[in-house]
């Protein structure tokens, strides 16, 4: 291999691993109640049972990676809450999104192990628990919110798309499972956290006016799902490895 492709190789793991890295608006709260949230699912080693492998100080996507989500499983995504700390939890809704269209998922209502099923169809529509909404998106692509609006003044309507957030904050964490830790929400059976599962954590409060942003105020876990990156991800990803790889051909074709 020469040593331009080398270099044309590291310039694309390197743009990967920014993409999906901890690059997002700064952790700035007090992290301790979402870990334990975290913690407290985990029932095998990682390294040991009580310890989950997931920092969420460090671990969460970037917020240009985590805004736009599809299912990767036929028959739909599960979405379970692991918990709600938050004051306004009994009104906080939550549920998916696209451009001016959202389907609610949980209501008030939800605690730990509430399960539903998301389901789109190959021209988007979108069926929860196996029933059709009559929602229909123009796309198979959908991100996810929190509606924090019916329990406070000074919150609102917080996107996975930190663009469409009116305090211009990222207001949901996003963390991918890593293969190793078995975890359980109660009352079901463990399972291996698996790389298509992802806990979603959420800032309920104005970034502007109160927020404590600790991201502990409604936290589910999704699976049979992938974020889609931004283009502007892409873009950056083509645009250094067509540059480099010009770079490396003249330098070759100048050797000859």
């Amino acid at each position: 291999m020469n040593k331009f492709v080398k270099i044309t190789l590291i310039l694309f793991f390197t743009v990967f691993l920014y993409a999906g890295s901890s690059l997002a608006l700064p952790y700035s709260g007090n992290p301790t109640s979402l870990q334990n949230a975290l913690n407290n699912i985990t029932v095998a080693p990682s390294p040991t049972p009580g310890a989950s492998s997931v920092n969420v100080d460090a671990n969460y996507l970037a917020d240009s990676v985590d805004s736009y989500w599809h299912i990767t499983g036929t028959g739909g995504s599960v979405s379970t809450v692991i918990i709600e700390i938050a004051s306004y939890a009994e009104q906080n809704l939550f549920g998916v999104f696209y451009g001016d269209q959202y389907v609610q998922l949980f209501d008030g209502s939800a605690s730990t192990g509430s399960q539903v099923t998301l389901s789109i169809t190959a021209t988007g529509d979108v069926w929860v628990n196996h029933l059709d909404t009559g929602t229909d998106f123009a796309s198979t692509s959908f991100g996810y919110y929190l509606d924090s609006r019916p329990a406070n003044t000074n919150s609102g309507l917080w996107h996975s798309d930190s663009s469409l957030n009116t305090d211009g904050e990222d207001h949901m964490l996003a963390y991918q499972g890593t293969n190793t830790d078995t975890v359980q929400i109660s009352p079901w059976a463990p399972g291996v956290w698996t790389n298509n599962e992802y806990v979603l954590a959420f800032e309920d409060l104005n970034g502007a006016i109160s927020s404590d942003h600790d991201f502990s105020d409604f936290v589910v876990m999704v699976e049979s799902v992938n974020p889609i990156p931004e283009p502007a991800t892409m873009l950056l990803l083509g645009s250094g490895l067509i540059g480099l790889a010009g770079l490396g051909r003249r330098k070759f074709f100048k050797k000859l």
